[in-house]
């Protein structure tokens, strides 16, 4: 109690008048008077540890968790890069089967290959099967549109399979990719005029 009323007093008077009340008590009452202080000292250090230990252990924790966020924010960024980037090779590997596909059926047409042909549409709507388009009508319309846009493709030089079966004379195969709806009105390729004017 003395600690305190001195310690809260801004009047030297004031203090002075507190010191003479102190010196009035009994030993055992300044005795009691000094343990309570001193306990209070005690407690006011403990709690000012206690909470300083509460500081540093919420800074750590504020720490850790903005570590571990940045940690889960880079891994994620990897994640999706990594999404991208296979989607990226899996595009470009579907290119570049597709582009085969319209070299094989090219090909084949010029050299008459009537089973190729067929193998080649084949893996076209194989392929829609496995993209989970089905047989109704809206089904159907898409596979024909495939399948159509597969007959028509052209190489570098403007060729289509129709126009490289009428440049190799495959009568046969000029008859087939007609009854699949090959376009006959499409511009003849290099392989088709040079053909076109040599015979």
């Amino acid at each position: 109690m003395f600690y305190w009323l001195c310690s809260s007093l801004s009047r030297p008077v004031l203090c002075c008048t507190v010191l003479w009340a102190f010196t009035e008590l009994s030993r055992e009452e300044r005795a009691a008077v000094t343990l309570q202080s001193a306990v209070r000292r005690l407690l006011a250090r403990r709690e000012r540890v206690r909470r300083e230990r509460e500081r540093e252990e919420y800074e750590a924790l504020m720490e850790r968790l903005q570590k571990e966020a940045f940690v889960a924010l880079v891994r994620r960024e990897q994640e999706e890069a990594e999404k991208e980037r296979l989607r990226e090779e899996e595009e470009r590997k579907r290119r570049q089967e597709e582009q085969r596909r319209r070299t094989r059926l090219l090909e084949a047409a010029f050299e008459g290959e009537v089973e190729e042909i067929l193998a080649v549409l084949k893996e076209v709507s194989d392929l829609d099967s496995q993209r989970g388009l089905g047989f109704d009508e809206a089904g159907k319309q898409q596979r024909l549109l495939r399948q159509l846009r597969m007959i028509d493709s052209t190489d570098a030089n403007g060729n289509t399979a129709l126009s490289e079966a009428a440049g190799g004379g495959q009568s046969e195969v000029i008859t087939l990719l007609v009854e699949c709806g090959a376009d006959v009105n499409c511009k003849a390729g290099l392989r088709a005029m040079c053909w076109t004017h040599t015979h």
